[in-house]
């Protein structure tokens, strides 16, 4: 892939963890009119978190139409109306509802392997449902999408990436966004037991992890592939997991600990990128590996807020834009609410509200040229206000 400008605009996102809010903020981002050259998607595109909403057993002498719990809190629902709302409002946090029978509910709960089968088939279908809105809604012209998957995306989402004529799938390859700028994204992290981390989060829970020796044997099979001696100087590396003793890879839970990998440390020594772009912790934050710039953008998923870092080339130099909140009008709601341990009625709100500003896939877009034509010609809609009930309302009969 060759860009003809020598000016590119590249916006980073990581971790937005099957968030749907995030998703469609991203996608219109990637159709607005100020939209940048690139987005680039690091770190974990799946969320983990699976809520059974399950018909009440037979036995229980109760009127309601279904049930879950959710954040220690027990919620009933009465039609399904009420259970499409409350599943919208989970995605939209990257949770993900799953509807189901008291025994799927009780396999659920008490056999590991269907519990494991049951989430990754959520991951899958939220991908594949966000391809499709994807192939709707980029009509015309928008940013070129990459995707370079995390720990908590099954390898079957990379096939469903890289099949997909609208995105990329930056992962494990080197892409060339012109002469001058190289992209080069690689998935592998080696989370163990080290350091002190407990069993739970050793890396054999996880769908990327290798063993810290393997991890520059695999680096180096992926430069191996392309013929001609490669100048990474320009270029960016985008790897999920961090490298180690630096300030992307501290955790701090009573004392302080590194969890980053040494192998991709000593990558980064080695390649000299100008950056190098990493996720995996949620914070925000910067360091240094030598001359190479080391930025987590960092994530705030579950409250549909998407944080993002930018990066500029003009003419044969790279800039760090400001860290603005806003990269056009809505992106973020002015107040976007912090993540509750329950169920805040405001939070409730501003989320499934924030939809009204964010795409609904190929029939909004499609819905949007429609009433743009008839303004064009003779239509009864005459303000932005009067386009934005129509779409409602249309909305409201799909």
């Amino acid at each position: 892939m060759i860009m003809d400008n020598n000016h590119i605009k590249i916006f980073n996102f990581s971790e937005i963890h099957g968030s749907e809010l995030c998703f469609r903020k991203i996608l219109n981002l990637a159709i607005c009119k100020e939209r940048p050259d690139a987005i680039v998607i690091n770190g974990n595109i799946s969320g983990n978190k699976v809520i059974p909403i399950h018909k009440p057993h037979k036995s229980q002498k109760t009127k309601d139409f279904m049930e879950c719990e959710y954040e220690g809190k027990n919620y009933t629902f009465s039609n399904e109306e009420e259970v499409n709302k409350f599943m919208t409002f989970l995605a939209a946090k990257g949770d993900y509802g799953f509807k189901c029978t008291p025994i799927k509910y009780e396999l659920f709960c008490h056999n590991q392997t269907e519990r494991n089968k049951i989430i990754e088939k959520q991951k899958i279908k939220r991908v594949k449902d966000w391809l499709k809105i994807i192939d709707e809604s980029l009509l015309d012209n928008y940013s070129k999408i990459f995707f370079v998957p995390g720990t908590d995306d099954p390898f079957e989402i990379d096939k469903l990436l890289e099949k997909n004529k609208k995105v990329f799938l930056l992962n494990n390859k080197i892409i060339h966004l012109n002469e001058k700028v190289t992209l080069l994204g690689f998935s592998y992290s080696a989370f163990n037991s080290t350091n002190g981390i407990p069993d739970q989060f050793r890396y054999k829970l996880f769908y990327r992890n290798i063993d810290e020796t393997q991890i520059l044997i695999k680096f180096d099979e992926i430069v191996k592939r392309y013929e001609e001696e490669e100048d990474f100087s320009n270029a960016i590396f985008y790897i999920p997991y961090p490298p180690l003793k630096t300030n992307l890879d501290t955790i701090s839970n009573g004392k302080n600990y590194s969890i980053g990998s040494k192998k991709i440390k000593d990558i980064i020594k080695s390649y000299k990128p100008k950056y190098s772009m990493h996720s995996f912790l949620f914070e925000n934050k910067i360091g240094k590996i030598g001359k190479t710039i080391l930025i987590n953008p960092g994530s705030e998923y579950y409250s549909g807020k998407i944080l993002f870092e930018i990066i500029g080339f003009n003419d044969g130099e790279f800039y760090n834009y400001p860290n603005v909140t806003e990269p056009f009008p809505n992106i973020n709601m002015p107040n976007d609410p912090e993540n509750s341990e329950e169920i805040n009625s405001t939070f409730f709100n501003i989320i499934l509200s924030n939809y009204d500003l964010i795409p609904y896939g190929g029939k909004y877009i499609k819905r949007i040229k429609e009433i743009n034509d008839n303004l064009k010609k003779d239509s009864k809609v005459t303000s932005k206000e009067e386009t934005i009930e129509e779409i409602k309302k249309y909305l409201d009969k799909l």
